[in-house]
C-alpha cells in the first residue's frame, strides 16, 4: 500500500474526538517538561545572604545581604568526587535558627548565615546551604538534568521504534519496559521532594531528565502522526501551547508560594494523569502499518471514522480492507505453522519411544556378547599360560615387540586426534568470526544506506547542528532569568511564557505562507541580531533591554516549535521516531551548554550570555537553507520518498541558479517554495 493512499484515509477522517486522547497525552507531557525546564529558574535561584561567625549580630564582618563570605574561599568547578564521596557536607541538617533568623551553615567561611527572604522563602540553595565553598556545586542541579536529557533521545527513539509510542508514555503492554517513562519521572520527583541529601536530589534530576525527554518527543510524535496533512500546519504548531501556558502558570505559582517544594509538587502532579489516559489510546496507525500490523491499523482507522461520523469513500474502504486481508493472511499462516509444530511434536514423541525400545534390545544383546567374550577370554588365558611355560623367552620378546608397536600406534593416534581437533577448532573460530562479522554488517547496513543516500546524509549532518544551536539559544534565554533580572524572576518567566505562546499563534499562519526554511532562517538571524544589540543598550534604558530580549525570545520560541514540525516531515516513517531521537540528542547537548553559560561563564562578564546565545542563533540561521522544503508535501514513508524529494528540489535549485526558472519562464517565475 502506498503512503499516498493511507494519507487519503487520514484526510477523509479529519480531526475530531478520536485524536483527543493523543493530544491530551502530548499536552500533559509538555506541561511536565515545562516544569522541569523552566522550574530551576525558581527552584534553584540564587538568594542573597549574610554571614556571621556566631549567632550574635555584633561580631560579623559583612554588610547586610552582600553575599560575601567571612574568609577567602577558592573558587573551583564542581568536584563530583567531593560531592558524592564526602556526602556529609551536602546533607540538609535540621536547621538551627535563632530569634534573629540565623541558620547554622556549618561552613568554615560562613558558620552562621541569614538569607534574604524578600524574593524566595526557600530554594535548593538555601535548603542545602550552597554558598561560599559550596557555591560551585549549585550548577550540578541543572547540569545532571541536562546529562539525562542527552541520553534520553536515542533511548526514547529506539524504544518507540521497537515497541510503539504508547508503551513508552506509560506502563502498557510489555511490562518489561516498566520503570521507564512516566513512573520513573514520578518517583524522581518524590525523591527530590523528600530526600534530605543533595546527592540524591541531583541524581533524581538526572533520572527526571532521562525520563521526561524520553516521554515528550514520543508523545508529540504519537499525536503528530494522527493529524491529516491538511491540518498538520495548525495542529503541529498549537501542540506546543501547553508548554507556554505552563510557564505562565508556573511563574504565578512561584510568586504566590515562594517555596520550591510545594511549587514542584503542584507542577509535576499532572504526570499522574498519564497512566490511566494512555490505556484509552492506540498506537499510531502509521507505525502499525510499517511494522506489519495492518489489521490493527485498519480497525483503529475504522473506529476513527465512526467516531467522526464519516463515511469512507470506496477507495479508502478498499485500502483498509487490503490491510485487513494481509493481516488475516498472516494470521492463517501463523495457525498453519502451529498445526505443523504440533504434528512435529507428535512425530517426535513416537520416534523417541522407538529409540528407547531399540536401546533396550541393544543392551540385552550387549550383555550376551559380554558373557561370551568373558568365556573366550578365560580359555585364551589358560592356553597362554601353557605357552608361557614352554617358551618364556620367546613370549617376552614378542611382548616387547608388540608393546613397542602399540606405543607407536598410540602416539600416532594421539597426534592424529590433536591434528583433527586443531583443524575443527580453527574452523569453529573462523565460523564464529564470520557469523559475528555478518551480524555487524547486518546492523550497520541501514546506517550505510542512510549515509550513502544524499538526501538522508544531508539531513543527519545538518539538522543535529541546527538543533544544538537552537536548543542553546532557546533554553539559555529561559535559564537566564536570574542573571537578567535577579529582583523579579517571576516576571521574566511569565513574559517568556507569554512570548512563547504568542509566537506559536502568530507563527502558525506565517509558517504556512513562508514555509519551514524561510521561517526558521528569518527567526534565527533576527533573534541573534536583537541579542547582540541588547549589549549596546545602557542600563538606564531598562525597558528597551527588556523589549529586545523578549522579542529575541519570541522569535527563538517560534523557530523552536517550527523545528518540531520540520524534522518529522524530513524523515521517513520507517525511522521517524529513531531519527527524531538521534537529531534531538544533539539538540539536547544544548541543554548542557546553556546552564554552563548562565551559571558558570556569565558571572565573569555581563555580556557573555547574550553574546553566546546570539552566536548560536547566527549559526543555526545560516545552516537551515541547506535543507529541503517540506511545506505542503505528504510525509515520506520510505527512504526512496526522501531521495525523490531531494533530487527534485536539487534539480529545481540548479535550474534557478543557472538563470532560468525551476519550472518554466524567466528566472524565479513559476517556482514555488516547495520546488526550491
Amino acid at each position: 500500500m502506498s503512503g499516498r493512499s493511507l494519507e487519503d484515509v487520514f484526510d477523509e477522517i479529519g480531526v475530531g474526538r478520536w485524536q483527543v486522547s493523543f493530544q491530551l497525552i502530548s499536552a500533559i507531557a509538555h506541561v511536565v517538561m515545562a516544569v522541569q525546564i523552566a522550574g530551576p529558574t525558581l527552584f534553584n535561584a540564587p538568594v542573597a545572604f549574610r554571614c556571621f561567625y556566631t549567632d550574635n549580630n555584633n561580631n560579623n564582618n559583612s554588610t547586610y545581604y552582600d553575599s560575601q563570605c567571612l574568609s577567602d574561599t577558592t573558587s573551583h568547578l564542581p568536584n563530583l568526587t567531593e560531592v558524592f564521596i564526602k556526602s556529609s557536607k551536602y546533607v540538609a541538617y535540621p536547621k538551627v535558627t535563632d530569634v534573629n533568623n540565623h541558620v547554622e551553615a556549618r561552613l568554615a567561611s560562613c558558620p552562621y548565615v541569614q538569607y534574604d527572604q524578600s524574593v524566595f522563602f526557600n530554594t535548593f540553595m538555601t535548603s542545602f546551604d550552597l554558598i561560599c565553598e559550596r557555591e560551585n556545586v549549585r550548577p550540578l542541579f541543572q547540569f545532571l538534568f541536562s546529562v539525562g536529557v542527552v541520553h534520553s533521545g536515542p533511548i526514547g527513539g529506539a524504544i518507540s521504534a521497537r515497541y510503539g509510542s504508547r508503551r513508552v508514555v506509560c506502563i502498557y503492554g510489555s511490562r518489561r519496559v516498566v520503570l521507564g517513562g512516566n513512573v520513573m519521572l514520578v518517583l524522581s520527583v518524590v525523591v527530590m521532594l523528600a530526600s534530605p541529601s543533595y546527592q540524591l536530589v541531583i541524581l533524581a534530576r538526572f533520572v527526571a531528565g532521562l525520563c521526561n525527554f524520553t516521554l515528550a518527543p514520543l508523545a508529540y510524535s504519537l499525536a503528530f502522526e494522527t493529524i491529516p496533512q491538511a491540518n498538520r500546519n495548525v495542529w503541529g504548531m498549537l501542540m506546543g501551547t501547553p508548554f507556554s501556558l505552563t510557564m505562565v502558570v508556573l511563574a504565578g505559582l512561584g510568586y504566590l508560594l515562594r517555596t520550591w517544594r510545594l511549587t514542584l509538587f503542584i507542577g509535576a502532579s499532572p504526570s499522574l494523569i498519564l497512566i490511566p489516559l494512555a490505556y484509552l489510546t492506540v498506537d499510531s496507525p502509521r507505525w502499525l502499518v510499517q511494522h506489519g500490523r495492518g489489521e490493527e491499523a485498519a480497525r483503529a482507522l475504522y473506529r476513527a471514522a465512526h467516531a467522526h461520523k464519516v463515511t469512507l469513500s470506496p477507495t479508502s474502504h478498499a485500502t483498509l480492507q487490503g490491510l485487513i486481508g494481509k493481516g488475516k493472511g498472516m494470521e492463517g499462516r501463523g495457525n498453519g505453522d502451529d498445526r505443523e509444530v504440533i504434528k512435529e511434536e507428535k512425530n517426535g514423541n513416537k520416534n523417541k519411544e522407538e529409540e528407547e525400545e531399540e536401546k533396550k534390545s541393544m543392551l540385552e544383546k550387549g550383555e550376551e556378547k559380554k558373557r561370551d567374550k568373558v568365556e573366550k577370554e578365560e580359555g585364551l588365558v589358560m592356553i597362554e599360560a601353557v605357552e608361557k611355560k614352554r617358551d618364556v623367552v620367546g613370549e617376552k620378546m614378542e611382548r616387547y615387540v608388540v608393546g613397542e608397536r602399540m606405543e607407536r600406534d598410540v602416539v600416532g593416534e594421539r597426534m592424529e586426534k590433536r591434528d583433527v581437533v586443531g583443524e575443527r577448532m580453527e574452523r569453529d573460530v573462523v565460523g564464529e568470526r564470520d557469523v559475528v562479522g555478518e551480524g555487524i554488517k547486518d546492523k550497520l547496513e541501514p546506517l550505510r544506506l542512510y549515509l550513502t543516500s544524499p538526501g538522508m546524509r544531508v539531513i543527519f549532518l545538518v539538522m543535529p547542528v541546527v538543533w544544538l544551536m537552537q536548543s542553546t539559544l532557546y533554553i539559555g534565554l529561559v535559564l537566564n532569568a536570574n542573571n537578567f533580572s535577579s529582583s523579579n524572576p517571576f516576571l521574566y518567566v511569565c513574559l517568556s511564557g507569554l512570548m512563547d505562546g504568542s509566537a506559536l499563534l502568530i507563527a502558525t499562519p506565517i509558517n504556512r505562507l513562508l514555509g519551514r526554511r524561510r521561517m526558521l532562517c528569518g527567526c534565527y538571524l533576527t533573534s541573534a541580531t536583537l541579542l547582540m544589540l541588547e549589549l549596546a543598550v545602557p542600563y538606564e534604558l531598562a525597558w528597551l533591554k527588556w523589549m529586545l530580549v523578549m522579542i529575541g525570545f519570541f522569535l527563538s520560541a517560534a523557530a523552536y516549535q517550527v523545528s518540531f514540525l520540520f524534522v518529522p516531515e524530513l524523515l521517513p516513517t520507517t525511522i521517524r521516531s529513531a531519527g527524531f531521537g538521534f537529531i534531538s540528542t544533539m539538540g539536547t547537548v544544548g541543554f548542557i551548554l546553556a546552564p554552563l553559560v548562565t551559571d558558570i561563564l556569565a558571572p565573569y562578564g555581563w555580556w557573555v550570555a547574550n553574546f553566546a546565545f546570539g552566536v548560536a542563533g547566527l549559526v543555526a540561521g545560516l545552516l537551515v537553507p541547506i535543507m529541503p522544503e517540506t511545506n505542503g508535501l505528504p510525509l515520506p514513508e520510505t527512504l526512496q520518498d526522501v531521495e525523490d524529494r531531494w533530487r527534485r528540489q536539487m534539480e529545481a535549485r540548479r535550474r534557478w541558479w543557472k538563470g532560468g526558472s525551476c519550472c518554466s519562464g524567466e528566472r524565479g517565475k513559476g517556482c514555488s517554495m516547495v520546488d526550491l
